[in-house]
């Protein structure tokens, strides 16, 4: 039996120029899948850090899939990191949709960037989900109810451009964000 739950999207209307330069938002762009792209991610209460890269692209029965390797550091006192765990997410961009593979037969959406303001979109995982605004006009935010903080996720915000700049999670110690601290996208490097 496959569980399916329902996501909502804030979609943000405004079709402005990006801080980068580059037309405005578009579904394929809020997260940009190139190989050598690469996100690091900064925990709101340590040093800690999640390094994000896509590092190979591949077809798999006709699509394009991006080997996107997370990877868990933590940061001493003394500034030394070590690794504390790592996983790996294949992930493709289907027209509007970022899609994850579960398994070789099976793929869900992740995010669904073209979904209407409001408007729940079928995601597994993500539970019952509530909109508020975002504070960016380009940007996406998909907001997960805390009634399913057993699946941890609370909130993830995508920049055109960028990709995915925040993401919020439920742990037995209350709410837990990380946020892009640098990034190498499309050949750029990016500080925040």
């Amino acid at each position: 039996m496959t569980n399916t739950f329902l996501c909502f999207a804030i979609v943000a209307a405004s079709m402005a120029q990006s801080a980068f330069g580059q037309s405005a938002a578009t579904p394929a762009n809020y997260f940009p899948l190139e190989a050598g792209n690469r996100w690091e991610y900064q925990l709101d209460v340590s040093a800690d850090r999640q390094i994000w890269q896509v590092t190979r692209q591949e077809t798999i029965k006709q699509n394009t899939w991006f080997l996107l390797d997370i990877e868990t550091v933590r940061v001493d006192a003394d500034g030394k990191r070590r690794r504390t765990g790592s996983t790996q997410r294949w992930v493709r961009i289907d027209g509007s949709r970022l899609m994850t593979r579960r398994t070789s037969d099976q793929e869900d959406v992740w995010v669904d960037f073209a979904a209407t303001a409001g408007q729940p979109y079928p995601s597994p995982g993500a539970c019952h989900t509530k909109a508020t605004n975002s504070p960016h006009p380009d940007n996406l935010t998909v907001l997960f109810d805390r009634a399913c903080s057993d699946a941890g996720l609370l909130e993830e915000t995508f920049v055109p451009h960028v990709g995915l700049q925040s993401f919020s999670m439920d742990s037995f110690v209350g709410s837990r964000t990380w946020r892009l601290v640098a990034g190498h996208v499309g050949g750029k490097d990016l500080a925040f």
